[in-house]
């Protein structure tokens, strides 16, 4: 128990996620089906990302690498924000089943209307923001700082060679925005159970306040949630891609025809898969920290006045 709160227990609730959120797969059909549409869907969307990086004939078009690559951004950013779209029936449904034991009672196009899946949905939206940025903290460190262009690899060749320290200073930059991202990220991960229950005044906000004096135990949390999917990708990737995929430039080995594959679509499906197990697993943890945070104190609250 610390001033602000209940204390949140690292590895009971990283391990709780995993339980909690299995089981609730696992408890009813309809969810399995959410489950299946929400792998399909996000498998669609890493196909269509694949196919702007490798397979669209760009050349086509007559442009500069610097404004293909920001056409590229801009089209990845609007398939995965439909994905995020996409999946948010089946992060509301997963909360609502281990908070209130409610199974989904409408078709999962249907959920996709409706307001707690939007509100899902637009905080996922800007939580994702701030990831991107993030992302961006290093380009942006060394247009502002340098006056380098970070798409011009020639450009930041020889800026590197004049700057020796360029690299350095700029990627403590892009770790420090990161590990800030990380921070808000883990400050806000009571908000989606409160939007999955409607909890009044649901919001960022509000998870801002639940959230405080436990930060850095729901980061620690998140990680350890995201070790064992990224384990078992990066070993069965790492065999799959040596033992069974041609490597580029050899016979068989033209980007259409890697991408084609059985065992590169084997280990895409593999990577989407787990990726689902993740969020079905941060929403156990998230479900079971607000148990901890939100329905527990309001238990005790209650015992005050009784």
């Amino acid at each position: 128990m610390t001033r602000f709160g209940p204390t949140i227990p690292v590895w009971k609730t990283a391990v709780a996620g995993y339980r909690q959120g299995i089981g609730a797969l696992l408890g009813g059909g309809i969810l399995l089906r959410y489950l299946l549409y929400a792998c399909v869907i996000g498998f669609a969307a890493v196909a269509a990302r694949l196919y702007l990086l490798f397979i669209h004939p760009w050349h086509a078009w007559n442009l500069p690498a610097p404004m293909v690559e920001i056409v590229i951004s801009v089209l990845t950013a609007v398939i995965f924000a439909t994905w995020i779209f996409c999946l948010s029936p089946f992060g509301v449904a997963i909360h609502r089943n281990i908070l209130l034991g409610e199974l989904p009672r409408q078709s999962y196009l249907m959920a996709l209307t409706g307001r707690r899946e939007r509100r899902f949905f637009l905080v996922s939206v800007g939580l994702c923001v701030i990831g991107v940025v993030a992302l961006f903290a290093q380009p942006a460190a060394m247009y502002l700082l340098y006056g380098v262009n970070s798409l011009n690899v020639i450009e930041v060749s020889r800026a590197s060679s004049i700057h020796p320290t360029m690299g350095l200073i700029t990627g403590l930059i892009a770790l420090l925005a990161l590990a800030l991202a990380a921070v808000v990220a883990a400050r806000c991960v009571l908000v989606f159970p409160s939007i999955a229950v409607d909890r009044p005044g649901a919001s960022l906000r509000q998870s801002f306040a639940d959230t405080r004096g436990t930060t850095f135990r729901l980061f620690a949390v998140l990680v350890l949630i995201s070790v064992p999917p990224v384990i078992i990708y990066a070993l069965s990737s790492s065999f799959v891609f040596a033992a069974f995929v041609p490597a580029p430039g050899s016979p068989g080995g033209s980007i259409r025809a890697i991408l084609l594959s059985p065992p590169f679509v084997a280990v895409y499906a593999l990577m989407v898969t787990l990726a689902m197990l993740m969020i079905v697993a941060t929403g156990g943890a998230a479900a079971h920290a607000y148990e901890i945070r939100i329905n527990r104190s309001l238990s005790r609250v209650a015992e005050v006045f009784t």
